[in-house]
């Protein structure tokens, strides 16, 4: 439930300005604010019911953009390739600070970088 609650919270950061104002409103009343179906309803003069089906269609709308865009797996995509870079750069450098470096790693690391580059590039 908490994967799928900060999955939601992800989307909504990326698509959530896609969404017409009262819908993103009720979602965020909801996801961030946790104010209750009853608490969302009685402010928007809603049903209980209709404020439960505005927040699972936006759900939805959100899974939707996802599968359309993939602007999320992307972003999760590139981080990976940093941290990679990250790691790679931290190897080198301890490497040098061992005062005698090992050019097969360097050449290694650095062909490793450069596809890592190379895919932020596509």
């Amino acid at each position: 439930m908490l994967e799928t609650f900060t999955e939601l919270s992800i989307l909504y950061d990326f698509y959530g300005d896609l969404l017409p104002k009262r819908q993103k409103e009720v979602f965020r009343l909801y996801h961030e604010e946790n104010y209750s179906l009853a608490e969302i309803a009685e402010e928007y003069d809603l049903s209980r019911q209709g404020v439960h089906a505005s927040v699972k269609r936006t759900e939805e709308k959100l899974q939707s953009l996802e599968k359309q865009l993939g602007l999320v797996k992307r972003f999760r995509e590139q981080e990976e390739v940093f941290r990679r870079l990250e790691g790679s750069i931290g190897t080198l450098l301890n490497e040098l600070e061992t005062g005698s470096p090992d050019a097969e790693l360097f050449r290694t690391k650095l062909e490793e970088m450069a596809k890592d580059i190379q895919s932020l590039e596509e």
